[in-house]
C-alpha cells in the first residue's frame, strides 16, 4: 500500500514528506533550503523527544534535543533558527510532529502479507471451522498453549480478534469488540492477550507497545481496516482514548488539520481519514477507566486466587520439565491451523432472528442496560461469524448474511458473567467480590461490632493492599462501606457494611427459557393464523355453499306469490 505520507497533491507541487533513512533517523524537507533531520526519537506517554538538526542550504545550521510535543520548546528552537521567520519554523515543526506520530507505519513497510494457502491447508482449515466442537477445540488449544484455568477469558480475547471482521457494511449495526483485561500484576493478563493474538493471522494484527495521542489519526486510509490492534499495556496509549472510542463506535476517524502550501505560502485545511472496522485489546492494572470508553469496551478480570496460582505454578513446572521437538511442532502447527482458518472467514452481517426475545427488562437496570444489550448482541454475532461454515448463509447483493442459532446463544450465555459481570451498574466486579467476602466473614465469625480494617480485607481476599485501597474508596463513595473510625493521627480506618449491593438480576433467559419463548411465540402466531383462516371462512362461504344457497332459496317473485296465496286463501274453517 502506498504510504499516505509520501504522495503529491495535484497542482500544488511536491507535498512535504517524512523519509525514513535507516538506523532510527528521519528527514523532512518542507522547503528547498531547509531540511530537518531527526537523529534520535523517543515517543511515549505524550512525549516526542527528539534530537533534531536543521540543515540550511545543504549545511548543518542548528541542533538541539527537546520535546517536540511542547509548544514552548518548539518556539525556543524556532527562536534559535534565524534562517527563516519564527512563524514559518514553528509551523514546519508542527508538521514534523504530526508526521512523526506515524513513524511506526513508515518503518514497518515490510508488514507481512497473507500467504497463498495450499489445497491441503484450505481443506484442513475448513474441516476445523465445520467441526461441531469448534469452540471446545479452541478452548483446549488455548489451555494447552498456557491459559491455565482462564479459558473463558481466553475465549473472549479470541472472539475479540475474530470481531475485526464485523462492521464496515452499510446499514449494519454490527461493530467489532474492544476488550480490557484488568487485574493485579502477575495474574496472567498479558499471557491471555498474547496467546489469543498468536492464533490470529500476523497480517491482520497490529502489535503496539505505545502510541502518541493522534497516531490512529494518521494511520492511513485502510491500514487498520479489519485489523486486530494489540496494545501491550493501556498506559502506553491512554492519551489516545478518544480516538480509540471513535474508531470502535464509528468505524472510522476523520481529522482536519491546517497546513501551509509550500508553493503559495497559503494555509489550507487537509482531512486525514482512518478507516476501520478495528477490534482492540489491551491490559491494565487500573480500576478506573474512561467512562465513555466503558460503554464500548468489555472489561474482564483475571483470577488472583490461590487455587489458580497453584495451577499456574504446576503448569510452569510441567512446561519446563521436558523439551521435545514434537512440542515445538505442535505449537507451530496449532498456530498455523488457527491463522489459516481465520483467513478463510468472510466479513458479513449476522442476523439474530430471536433478538427481541432477549430484550432486557429496563426497570431492573436503568440506562446501563442499553450498552450491555449491545454487547450481548455483539458476542452473539462474533460466535455466529466464527461458525459461519456450519450454517446456511445467504447473499444479499455482495454481502453474506449469516443467521445466528441457539448454539451461538448457548456459547455466549456461559461467558456473559465474565464479559459483563455487573448487569445492573458500573461497580467494579472486584469491589463486589470484596464486599461479598466482608459480608461473609463478619457474619460468619462475629467480628466485634462488625468492624474491620483494610488489613482484614487483604487477609480475607486475594487482593493486594494497593487494590483493596482503591476498592474500599469506591465502596465508601457508593455507601456500600461506612467509615466508623480512624484517619486521625495515622490511625487505621475501621469500616462497617453499608447499604447492600443490588442483587444481580438474571436479565438474560437461559438457553432453555429462550427456546420456550421462541416456541410459545411460534404457537401463538400459528393459532392466530388458524383463527384468521376460520374467521375468513365463516365470513366468506365457499363457492359450493353459495351455489346450494342459490338453488334452495326461492326467488323474490316466488316469495311474493307465496305471500299472496297465504293472504288470499280462505280460512278452512
Amino acid at each position: 500500500m502506498e504510504n499516505p505520507l509520501n504522495n503529491t497533491e495535484e497542482g500544488d507541487g511536491q507535498k512535504p514528506e517524512l523519509k525514513y533513512e535507516g538506523s532510527g533517523t528521519y528527514s523532512f524537507q518542507p522547503h528547498e533550503d531547509r531540511v530537518y533531520r531527526v537523529l534520535n526519537l523517543d515517543i511515549g506517554n505524550g512525549r516526542v523527544e527528539v534530537r533534531l538538526r536543521l540543515d540550511w542550504q545543504g549545511a548543518p545550521y542548528h541542533q538541539d534535543r527537546f520535546d517536540l510535543a511542547r509548544s514552548g520548546k518548539r518556539s525556543e528552537f524556532a527562536n534559535n533558527s534565524t534562517c527563516a521567520d519564527i512563524g514559518t519554523i514553528k509551523h514546519e515543526l508542527m508538521q514534523l510532529l504530526e508526521l512523526l506520530e506515524t513513524r511506526e507505519k513508515i518503518v514497518r513497510v515490510d508488514k507481512p502479507k497473507a500467504p497463498t494457502l495450499t489445497e491441503d491447508q484450505q481443506a484442513e482449515a475448513i474441516e476445523f471451522l465445520k467441526d461441531p466442537n469448534l469452540i471446545l477445540r479452541i478452548e483446549s488449544d488455548l489451555e494447552q498453549l498456557g491459559i491455565v484455568e482462564e479459558t473463558d477469558l481466553g475465549l473472549l480475547a479470541y472472539f475479540t480478534g475474530v470481531s475485526r471482521l464485523l462492521g464496515g457494511i452499510e446499514a449494519s449495526r454490527s461493530m467489532p469488540m474492544g476488550l480490557h483485561i484488568k487485574g493485579e500484576p502477575s495474574t496472567g493478563k498479558s499471557a491471555i492477550m498474547n496467546i489469543a493474538r498468536s492464533l490470529m493471522p500476523p497480517e491482520s494484527v497490529e502489535v503496539l507497545s505505545s502510541m502518541s495521542e493522534k497516531a490512529l489519526v494518521y494511520a492511513g486510509d485502510d491500514l487498520l481496516k479489519h485489523k486486530f490492534i494489540v496494545l501491550d499495556e493501556r498506559a502506553g496509549g491512554q492519551q489516545s482514548d478518544y480516538y480509540i472510542r471513535i474508531l470502535l463506535s464509528e468505524g472510522r476517524i476523520r481529522h482536519i488539520v491546517t497546513i501551509q502550501n509550500p508553493k503559495t505560502g497559503e494555509f489550507e485545511t487537509k482531512t486525514y481519514e482512518t478507516e476501520g472496522p478495528t477490534s482492540w485489546i489491551t491490559t491494565t492494572t487500573t480500576i478506573w477507566l474512561n467512562l465513555e470508553n466503558r460503554s464500548r469496551i468489555l472489561e474482564v478480570y483475571t483470577d488472583p486466587s490461590i487455587s489458580r496460582t497453584a495451577a499456574v505454578l504446576e503448569f510452569q513446572a510441567e512446561a519446563r520439565s521436558r523439551y521435545t521437538d514434537s512440542n515445538r511442532n505442535w505449537i507451530r502447527e496449532t498456530e498455523e491451523l488457527h491463522q489459516n482458518a481465520q483467513r478463510l472467514l468472510r466479513p458479513g452481517v449476522v442476523e439474530i432472528p430471536w433478538a427481541r426475545f432477549i430484550i432486557m427488562d429496563a426497570t431492573l437496570g436503568g440506562p446501563a442496560l442499553r450498552r450491555h444489550q449491545e454487547k450481548i448482541y455483539c458476542l452473539i454475532e462474533v460466535v455466529a461469524l466464527l461458525r459461519q461454515y456450519q450454517k446456511e448463509s445467504r447473499m444479499e447483493g455482495d454481502v453474506i448474511v449469516i443467521p445466528a442459532d441457539m448454539e451461538d446463544y448457548r456459547i455466549i450465555h456461559r461467558l456473559v458473567t465474565r464479559a459483563i459481570p455487573d448487569l445492573n451498574g458500573d461497580l467494579d466486579r472486584r469491589a463486589e467480590l470484596l464486599i461479598e467476602e466482608a459480608t461473609r466473614m463478619t457474619r460468619g465469625q462475629g467480628v466485634p461490632g462488625k468492624q474491620f480494617s483494610r488489613a482484614d480485607l487483604v487477609h480475607w481476599t486475594p487482593f493486594s493492599d494497593f487494590v483493596v485501597r482503591q476498592l474500599t474508596d469506591q465502596l465508601v463513595e457508593w455507601d456500600h462501606l461506612i467509615i466508623e473510625d480512624g484517619g486521625m493521627g495515622g490511625k487505621p480506618y475501621k469500616y462497617k457494611l453499608g447499604k447492600p449491593l443490588p442483587e444481580i438480576q438474571s436479565l438474560l433467559p437461559t438457553p432453555e427459557e429462550l427456546e420456550t419463548r421462541i416456541e410459545n411465540s411460534r404457537r401463538a402466531r400459528s393459532s392466530a393464523s388458524k383463527g384468521d383462516t376460520r374467521q375468513k371462512s365463516a365470513e366468506e362461504p365457499s363457492q359450493e355453499q353459495a351455489d346450494d344457497s342459490e338453488t334452495d332459496s326461492p326467488s323474490e317473485e316466488s316469495a311474493e306469490e307465496a305471500d299472496d296465496k297465504t293472504t288470499d286463501s280462505p280460512n278452512e274453517e
